[in-house]
């Protein structure tokens, strides 16, 4: 199984998903975590993950995100997207 690198991600996204507008965030989140849905998924297949397990556990963990209005207040200057979710 080959790695599945983190995109980079623009800054405007995630500001856009952190602030305004609440269609501007929708549209945002919707990038942000369709980009970084498969490196997840694979990050937890490479721990020994089932297929099914891992991508509920992904699904899961960015619904609880979103529920969590988590993304709220997030800034470029924040340091790097991917370090935070990670975290």
């Amino acid at each position: 199984m080959s790695i599945e690198p983190f995109h980079t991600t623009r800054g405007s996204l995630v500001t856009g998903a952190g602030t305004g507008d609440p269609a501007d965030r929708r549209s945002a989140l919707e990038e942000l975590l369709g980009a970084d849905w498969h490196p997840l998924y694979a990050y937890l297949r490479r721990r020994g993950r089932g297929p099914e397990h891992a991508a509920d556990l992904v699904q899961g963990f960015l619904a609880r995100l979103l529920e969590r209005d988590a993304f709220a207040g997030l800034a470029r200057e924040g340091g790097r997207f991917r370090g935070w979710l990670l975290a």
